[in-house]
């Protein structure tokens, strides 16, 4: 036990936690400690398990001053609940860093029944969460465990074309940034935007026409605000796809949606 608010008592701590669970009730006490008790109901939500291992440094120089402090995990296994998905994966290696009002994701690369990701980024926490992500992915798009990070409205947009995977897709060059906005009633929504490039092999999908083996590279821009429609511009390259029976190859064309979002765009194909 240790009081932070026994005046002129500097403190030093390091430490090393091996084969630790977050599901332990320490990891709650300890955000409540180090001064991010709003995180708690967050991150109880998603119902996080698994393993880590993690050393953790705090540096308190008394009196009314705020802990300062630097957690960095490896993560081995990690289990959340998202969208009413269970989503589990292994950690193959990567370090996450907690310092106070931010959240450092360096190199974190792990698979899942789907397919393998990496990870690296920055989300500041103090006060509403602002995300910078960069990712890369390989593996199957429509998977449960995929879909169950996408926003609402991508993956309305995936069923509304019923796009299939073939062969293993692949994200490649991809940024995210994610904004929350409290709203009225103290729910949270978020901002959204999503540059990268999405390339297929032998995937299938229906705009009017239905298109399959479709192998080709997707450059997609797409931002939402909460409240207001998605928007989205896609360039598509694409080396070979069949289309009514017949074989095209080197196809190019965009699509855009209107402001409104309820009608697509194709100036050229």
């Amino acid at each position: 036990g240790y009081d932070f608010a026994a005046e002129g008592q500097p403190l030093k701590l390091h430490g090393e936690w091996t084969n630790g669970v977050l599901e332990s009730p320490m990891i709650v006490e300890a955000m409540r400690l180090f001064g991010a008790p709003d995180a708690v109901d967050e991150f109880v939500m998603y119902k996080p398990a698994g393993l880590f291992d993690a050393a953790f440094d705090i540096d308190y120089a008394g009196g009314d001053a705020k802990p300062m402090y630097a957690i960095t995990s490896r993560p081995r296994s990690l289990s959340v609940q998202i969208h009413d998905t269970p989503v589990y994966a292994d950690i193959e290696g990567g370090t996450v860093t907690f310092r106070p009002g931010r959240i450092e994701i360096d190199d974190l690369v792990g698979r899942h029944a789907g397919g393998v990701f990496g990870i690296d980024g920055v989300a500041t926490i103090d006060g509403a969460i602002d995300a910078q992500l960069s990712m890369k992915y390989d593996g199957r798009l429509i998977s449960n465990q995929v879909l169950a990070f996408l926003p609402v409205e991508a993956r309305e947009a995936l069923t509304a074309i019923e796009f299939a995977d073939g062969g293993a897709s692949r994200l490649e060059d991809c940024t995210l940034h994610l904004t929350e906005i409290p709203v009225e009633g103290g729910a949270l929504r978020w901002r959204s935007d999503f540059r990268g490039v999405v390339r297929t092999s032998d995937a299938s999908f229906t705009t009017g026409v239905r298109f399959t083996e479709v192998n080709g590279a997707f450059a997609v821009d797409a931002k939402h605000d909460p409240g207001q429609p998605v928007k989205l511009t896609l360039a598509a390259d694409v080396d070979r796809m069949k289309a009514l029976g017949q074989s095209l190859h080197n196809a190019t064309w965009t699509i855009s949606l209107s402001d409104s979002g309820d009608e697509v765009t194709v100036p050229e194909f």
